[in-house]
């Protein structure tokens, strides 16, 4: 089913189109599924919007600006009938707009994509309010640093702010970006200890390390000792090897031949290559990827960065399926802000199962302050 944003309507209930009755139905909030559709309201968690977006398809105006400006002037809120106050002519066209989506994403159906998408958005729904230590946070507000958000009082009495609003189609590569609340992406990592009782859970160096489980190879241990033993880096700190990592695998000046090597980063790039048809090819996990002019290292760039943030929300929701203690907060990018009753073993690693593969995703959590 695909829906219309209740708001469009006024009403408590939702008017749908089901595709296989070739039918209008209508449904209040509880039934809808996280396998259904909503048309015009991006906050959503399966906004039909986002979904175009990815697939590199237009995304109609469904309010005309005129109309927007006219509806503001009136001071009408979000229980107006926008579709009555407009006409007739106006719901015919939200009508054809819903039926037009519904027969794309039909004819889509088998994409495993958008599976995909709808399984793993399902954390986003998760998200839940964090404490706050409120002389901290007015500390840095008294600083001029904007945070994004204000906090309000629980029932319980603690100050809390609520989660970020994601998007997951804002960026080319499927990286998280905030669309309204908190700014925990751009945050300084010295700010975050505004929350109160926070841990932090980090993936350790997941973009080459699955890169290489690619290759059907596993490091236990740290990942850039591990490097620095394979290519005879005998004399270079940590630091610098993972600089010679980085600046190898994404395309920088100074290429590292050792580390290009035991990546199988040229191998990778010329198979990458032959997958990219008409300038569009997929991420690991099917994600479409607009790679038109995008050649080489910064095409593995691209591809390994698209498909390590999708690894991150599996490898969370595993996490949490796993730690059904855990209250989630924030998501940053491969990091995750939670809270929790009881603390848990500093280094672990978690396994997702994609496509056939075991991946292992080492990680470490430590406590913010």
């Amino acid at each position: 089913m695909i829906y219309l944003n209740n708001k469009i309507t006024g009403t408590k209930k939702s008017i749908g189109w089901d595709i296989s009755s070739q039918d209008w139905a209508w449904s209040s909030s509880e039934g809808i599924s996280y396998m259904d559709w909503i048309l015009g309201d991006e906050y959503q968690q399966n906004s039909v919007e986002s979904i175009l977006r990815i697939y590199g398809k237009e995304v109609k105006e469904l309010i005309p600006e005129n109309y927007s400006i006219m509806l503001r002037s009136l001071n009408l809120d979000s229980k107006a009938n926008i579709l009555k106050i407009l006409g007739p002519k106006y719901s015919q066209v939200i009508k054809s707009q819903l039926i037009e989506c519904a027969e794309w994403l039909h004819s889509r159906k088998e994409d495993q994509y958008i599976r995909f998408y709808q399984d793993t958005n399902k954390l986003l729904t998760q998200l839940q309010p964090a404490k706050i230590d409120l002389t901290r946070y007015r500390s840095i507000m008294n600083m001029g640093i904007d945070l994004g958000t204000e906090p309000y009082i629980d029932e319980d009495g603690t100050y809390k702010i609520p989660p970020p609003i994601y998007s997951r189609d804002r960026s080319k590569t499927g990286r998280f970006s905030i669309v309204k609340g908190v700014r925990a992406l751009t945050m300084q990592a010295s700010h975050r200890n505004i929350l109160k009782d926070a841990w932090q859970l980090d993936f350790e160096a997941l973009e080459p390390r699955f890169l290489l489980s690619l290759l059907g190879k596993s490091v236990s241990g740290d990942f850039y000792t591990w490097v620095g033993e394979q290519c005879g880096f005998k004399t270079m700190s940590r630091a610098q090897i993972k600089l010679a990592v980085i600046s190898s695998m994404y395309g920088h000046k100074t290429q590292i031949p050792e580390v290009t090597r035991v990546l199988g980063l040229d191998v990778f790039e010329k198979e990458l290559e032959k997958d990219v048809v008409n300038g569009w090819t997929r991420n690991w996990f099917g994600r479409p990827l607009n790679v038109k002019d995008v050649t080489g290292r910064h095409l593995v760039s691209l591809w390994l960065q698209s498909t390590a943030a999708e690894a991150s929300v599996l490898g969370f929701q595993t996490f949490l399926r796993d730690n059904p203690n855990v209250t989630p907060h924030w998501l940053i990018h491969d990091a995750m802000i939670y809270s929790c009753d009881s603390q848990l073993e500093p280094r672990g690693s978690i396994i997702i199962e994609y496509n056939g593969m075991k991946i292992t995703m080492p990680y470490k959590i430590g406590r913010v302050e």
